[in-house]
């Protein structure tokens, strides 16, 4: 089967499958967030609705840790958080295309972040592994590390029970300095200079009670209105559009915003659309300039670029001009302005693409112009640069420098080639520099530099920014043992980061020095009183495999942090400790949380004990699909029941599969059914991942290479890549649509039927050339239970060509529509035969060889049918086939 993609859709985004939850609320506290005075508090909160839990115990401490606890009270705060992109940060189209439905592990950070009091104000967050779906929290600015929350009731007592810490701009800067949106406001003509905060514009505010209960008085809003509110992204600018002379000129002001327009990361983009048609109206020429952030290029690592990207944001107070000259004496040009919320996304897209301007200007008796028409490019690099910062000065946690600025007009990054503290200070600064081969650099030599740099890079675990602590710890494995002595005593560290940090690196290099003592201080991680430490302390245990720590991991099963519960669950099954069984089980059920659920499920299941089971498919009917689809890869992986559930299914087709999933769990289910995966050892997953992540022209930060090599290597490494390969095919959008075919034709040559339930949902990919590759490999899968998705498929395909919507790449449809019939036939579905037999009869000769080919392969006999042969030896041998029963 040819690999063919439509170019037109090879760059368009997937569309999230998004739910439109309620998100959950931050508390408004005291007399309120913000510097503004406010009014005096009059009258007391009645206090929340009669508690469903008893006070002091676990159950009441997770039910407050729920923004629905704060709503009862709060209401208003409560629904305008639920409208916001905190409250959405996990649901939210934009996030799940960026993030690739929540799988880049240093994006979730913010999405789904633990308390920033909890993990310190200012460092990038570290995701929490449960409430998913509430994105961010009440808990996640107001939540007081020093306080009992098992026995909190709300009303008078908030006056206390919540820090207050995150109540400005530094909050702000744990999530958002990653973007350089604080640094942006720190230097903005409408921002910090103006005496403005991020409270100001994004928190004004509103007269209303702050509870129930109370009068109306001033308050800060929740909304937080941003990037997802058009009324927002209007008072940000000021725009016009003229005609001078014989060129366009269209004019975008940063008027408004206390920050770069845009700001935020690269998938944001302002773009500037200029139609120029001649007097009949009829489309002659297009501009399109774009306002964004500097995106890395595929190449910048292989091909070893030093060189620094041009920002094109607008700066506040600036403006930047889009000249299209005038290439025709008369015509109309069309001017329109949009605000991206990713910027591949169709212009059209109703979530994703606001269409700010739409101007139609006319023009006469103009002298053409010679001048060149930039059919797409970027605006002009930013005019005021940020001013030199130093190593020092990105490290500050409390700062808001994004990282180490080089003096301005510096065209390219230099590597110090030296050994010198100083050396050492200002590679360290490059892992989190915007230059992708600076970062790769940077690591090379630091590992070259060896133990001079170790107590250097130490420090770096407790960095603010994920770039930077994750990069040392890839240094610290690289130097190995030379370094177990730092890590070793950095397990006692006063800084939580780095604590946190070296257990990971310890646990990847084996834990090669002193076991007793290192065993002593993760045991000891166990009982410390931030819940960080306990949790990374239980999942380094599961690395350390002694059973002699069986006991404390049991002990913690109680934990009050569900991430600490289900990292000892997951250790214990590690550790191949069943009599943790039935405590695991009782965890289970007191878990308030799906993913926690989840999680012990596994564990028992890795035990072998199929009590979880249940457990999981119920998670099946979770109202997120992200949610849903990590459920069944968990149930799949331990029971192999499949039954052609689809978690992005519509409503009725997903309700049929778990339908048939809960009837075949309770006809057959039992400790029977458990299988136990096969996985890849890290070092084959991570490059099998980087072989998938290079295959079909690479990714916005990794290089393609040579598809056939990949593909070749992917087969060699055989069925210890299919995770990585199921991981790409479910992380990449339908816009990676070379990638995602190439990825399916790697699939259907493994042939495992473990791919068969991923590559039936790809058969609802936009791009119909993907659909039929995994249409395709699913022949080779052996799995009946996809036949209905196949018909959904067909029935899809047929009303697409009855539309006159298939792509010309994809015509004739016969071809898509032979090669699926042919797949249920082979699957085992009957009706498929006489369907594919009519196929032979088709004008085109690809449609007949696929047919044939499928009919002998699966009933052994041709009858003589011949698809090159002439019409009358073709119908000759048809009627043979009509009169086979």
């Amino acid at each position: 089967m040819p690999l063919t993609v439509d170019p037109t859709m090879h760059d368009a985004p997937r569309r999230a499958h998004s739910f439109l939850g309620f998100g959950l609320a931050m508390l408004l506290l005291g007399a309120g967030v913000g510097q503004e005075p406010v009014e005096p508090q009059t009258g007391e909160p009645s206090g929340p609705a009669p508690h469903a839990t008893a006070l002091g115990t676990q159950a009441h401490f997770d039910e407050v840790m729920k923004s629905t606890y704060c709503a009862r009270c709060h209401p208003a705060i409560w629904a305008e958080h639920a409208e916001n992109t905190h409250g959405r940060a996990f649901v939210d189209p934009e996030a799940r295309i960026a993030t690739r439905n929540m799988a880049r592990a240093d994006c979730v950070r913010c999405h789904t972040p633990r308390p920033i009091t909890q993990t310190g104000i200012g460092r990038t967050p570290i995701a929490r592994k449960h409430n998913l779906d509430e994105g961010n929290t009440c808990m996640t600015c107001h939540f007081s590390p020093d306080y009992d929350y098992r026995k909190f009731t709300g009303g008078p007592e908030c006056r206390v029970a919540f820090s207050a810490e995150a109540e400005n701009v530094k909050g702000c800067v744990s999530c958002h300095r990653i973007a350089g949106t604080p640094e942006q406001w720190s230097r903005a003509e409408n921002g910090k200079q103006r005496g403005r905060t991020c409270m100001t514009c994004h928190m004004p505010t509103v007269v209303r009670p702050v509870a129930v209960g109370q009068k109306p008085r001033h308050v800060r809003s929740h909304l937080f209105a941003a990037g997802d509110n058009e009324t927002m992204i209007r008072r940000a600018y000021t725009w016009d559009a003229r005609i001078d002379g014989n060129e366009v000129v269209v004019s975008i002001s940063n008027s408004g915003a206390g920050h770069n327009f845009n700001t935020a990361n690269a998938q944001r983009s302002v773009q500037s659309l200029v139609i120029v048609s001649d007097a009949q109206g009829k489309e002659q020429y297009r501009s399109r300039l774009l306002f964004g952030h500097g995106v890395a290029k595929p190449g910048l690592i292989e091909h070893q670029v030093l060189t620094m990207p041009a920002n094109s944001q607008i700066p506040s107070g600036a403006t930047r001009k889009h000249r299209v000259p005038l290439k025709l004496a008369s015509g109309t040009v069309e001017c329109r302005l949009y605000f991206k919320r990713y910027h591949p996304a169709a212009d059209t897209d109703p979530e994703l693409s606001f269409l700010l301007e739409d101007r139609k200007l006319v023009f006469d008796d103009v002298t053409p112009s010679d001048q060149p028409v930039v059919t797409e490019g970027s605006g002009p690099p930013t005019a005021n640069p940020p001013p030199p910062a130093t190593p020092a000065q990105a490290a500050d946690v409390y700062g808001l420098v994004k990282f180490a600025y080089p003096a301005p007009g510096t065209k390219t990054v230099k590597i110090p080639e030296g050994s010198s503290p100083a050396d050492i200070d200002q590679l360290i600064a490059l892992f989190e520099y915007p230059v992708p081969f600076a970062k790769v650099a940077a690591v090379r030599r630091l590992t070259e530099i060896g133990a001079p740099a170790i107590p250097k890079l130490v420090t770096a675990l407790g960095s603010w920014d994920n770039e930077s602590f994750n990069r040392a710890m890839t240094v610290l494995e690289k130097i190995g043992e030379p370094a177990v002595p730092a890590l070793e005593a950095a397990l006692s560290s006063h800084e939580l980061y780095v604590r946190h940090h070296a257990r990971r690196v310890l646990a990847r290099l084996g834990f090669p020095g002193d076991r007793d003592a290192v065993r002593q201080k993760l045991v000891t991680g166990l009982t410390m009183s931030n819940p960080v430490d306990r949790w990374s302390s239980a999942v380094a245990l599961a690395d350390f495999a002694d059973p002699t720590t069986k006991r404390d991991l049991l002990a913690v099963l109680d934990d009050r942090d569900w991430d600490v519960v289900t990292a000892a669950a997951t250790s214990l099954a590690r550790l191949g400790a069943e009599d943790a069984i039935p405590a695991i089980r009782a965890a289970l059920s007191r878990a308030p949380w799906p993913e926690s659920r989840k999680d012990l499920a596994v564990a028992l299941a890795a035990l072998g004990s199929a009590d979880g089971v249940p457990a999981l498919i119920d998670g099946l009917s979770n109202r997120d699909p992200v949610l849903r689809e990590s459920f069944f890869t968990a149930l799949f992986a331990w029971t192999g029941i499949y039954e052609g559930y689809d978690p992005w299914a519509s409503d009725f087709e997903r309700r049929r599969g778990y339908r048939k999933v809960v009837t075949r769990w309770l006809a057959q289910g039992g400790k029977h059914m458990l299988r136990r995966p096969e996985l890849p050892d890290r070092d084959t997953d991570e490059r099998a991942w980087l072989l998938v992540e290079e295959l079909g022209g690479g990714t916005d930060t990794r290089p393609g290479g040579d598809d056939a090599k990949l593909r070749q290597e992917l087969l060699e490494i055989g069925d210890l890549a299919l995770p990585a390969l199921i991981r790409g095919l479910s992380g990449f959008p339908p816009g990676f649509a070379r990638k995602r075919a190439l990825i399916i034709a790697t699939l259907g040559n493994l042939g495992n039927s473990d791919a068969a339930p991923y590559l039936a949902w790809t058969l609802d990919d936009p791009v119909l050339a993907v659909a039929g590759w995994a249409a395709w490999a699913l022949e080779a899968s052996g799995t009946p239970a996809a036949v209905p998705a196949l018909n959904r498929y067909e029935a899809r395909v047929r009303d697409l060509a009855a539309n006159g919507e298939i792509p010309p790449v994809d015509r004739p449809a016969s071809r898509l529509l032979a090669q699926s019939v042919r797949t249920r036939l082979i699957l085992g579905d009957a009706t498929a035969e006489d369907l594919l037999v009519g196929y032979l009869l088709s004008d085109d000769i690809a449609t007949r060889r696929i047919a044939i080919a499928g009919l002998e392969k699966e009933i052994g006999h041709t009858y003589g049918y011949d698809p090159d042969a002439s019409l009358k030896e073709r119908r000759a041998a048809y009627t043979r086939w009509q009169q086979r029963k």
